[in-house]
């Protein structure tokens, strides 16, 4: 005796759409997603259930089934965190008018697998460290050790002995105190849980957009967040067997390290060349050097409106970010240059301002630093 067909006639309607969803050339959906779309959209959640929704696929030969293993690391509870981040599609950005690509930064705890979701629009180091802390507040705890893959924003240089971390990324490990433990390089089943949550998370941002394909970032950062504690974190998970939030909970949370007391405070480190003409450029904005270091390599370092700027390791100068776009310390130049003020056109135009007002001249003496000559048509 055949099965019933009528779960099967309610799925012919949406036979197209379906296959839409798990086919299409970008942002496909698995069976499983298909089916909680398809349920959502045309209400039939109480209607048809997965098990008939497989037969149907099957019947018709809409997909067919594709099998990948998978690394199993097993790890002590407040151990480590596996960190990766991937493109998961394009969203609406309504300050811009234009869809945008996001990316996923994922933190996973490998004993629990409970997780940190955070999409953003950038993979620069400040986001990345920026992900990194939120991650923490959301966990309420630190990993003993950090898994990550070799982004530029984590690490400079792989190596399998010494690998060179990113300023930004180092100083934020040594904050927290954390180990910092770099994958080898194109080998991601050295973090094979975060890998796998890569396509999980892909998925259900899929959905979100399968759903509302006008979701704002706010917006899908709010419910990958609510998925985690409340779908995902309360259901079994495939390896472990257990709940992953109530795993969470109850055994990995009290494991974790505490906070510290003092919030952190991202810096952002950029690498610089000091031009003849005693200026180093960083972010669109000018800084001035003393002679010595002409023609030299500096690492620079942002801080809230503060610019300390380093060589060899060891700090040799320091700015205050300026309003416009150049800070200058007049004693970074020769004698010559400040000479150059006090004669000439640079003397008349000062003395004409100071004639109008004596804050006019100070904003003369500004344009006209160091470079005088130079300025002359500007002042």
């Amino acid at each position: 005796m055949g099965r019933p067909t009528e779960k099967q006639d309610i799925l012919i309607s949406f036979k197209d759409e379906i296959s839409e969803l798990v086919n299409k050339s970008k942002d496909k959906l698995n069976p499983k997603s298909a089916f909680e779309v398809i349920c959502l959209k045309h209400n039939l959640t109480d209607k048809v259930s997965y098990s008939s929704f497989k037969r149907f696929v099957r019947k018709h030969q809409i997909v067919k089934s594709n099998t990948n293993s998978t690394c199993r690391i097993e790890s002590d509870p407040g151990s480590q965190c596996q960190v990766d981040y991937c493109k998961v599609g394009l969203i609406y950005d309504s300050p811009t008018g234009k869809r945008k690509l996001v990316y996923a930064f994922i933190g996973t705890l490998s004993y629990s697998r409970h997780k940190f979701v955070e999409f953003v629009f950038s993979q620069n180091q400040k986001s990345f460290v920026q992900s990194h802390i939120n991650m923490f507040n959301f966990f309420q705890g630190l990993p003993v050790t950090l898994k990550l893959d070799n982004l530029k924003s984590g690490v400079v240089k792989p190596d399998l002995y010494d690998p060179k971390i990113n300023k930004a990324y180092a100083e934020m490990a040594e904050h927290y105190g954390l180990f910092l433990d770099p994958c080898r390089v194109a080998s991601p089943k050295d973090k094979g849980i975060v890998e796998r949550d890569v396509q999980t998370i892909r998925e259900e941002f899929r959905k979100m957009l399968a759903i509302n394909p006008m979701i704002s970032l706010s917006e899908a950062n709010a419910q990958i967040k609510n998925w985690i504690i409340n779908v995902y974190g309360k259901r079994k998970h495939g390896t472990t067997q257990e709940e992953p939030y109530n795993t969470f909970k109850q055994i990995e949370q009290p494991k974790l390290l505490s906070l510290p007391l003092d919030e952190y405070s991202i810096s952002e480190w950029k690498e610089a060349i000091v031009h003849p003409d005693h200026y180093i450029q960083v972010n669109k904005k000018s800084y001035s050097m003393p002679e010595e270091f002409i023609g030299e390599k500096v690492m620079v370092r942002l801080q809230h409106n503060t610019v300390k700027i380093y060589f060899k390791e060891e700090l040799v100068k320091q700015h205050i970010v300026p309003m416009g776009s150049r800070s200058t310390d007049i004693n970074d130049f020769p004698d010559e240059m400040h000479h150059r003020l006090d004669t000439g056109m640079p003397f008349h135009l000062r003395r004409q301002a100071h004639e109008i007002t004596p804050e006019f001249e100070k904003l003369i003496v500004k344009i006209l630093s160091p470079n005088a000559y130079i300025n002359l048509r500007r002042a």
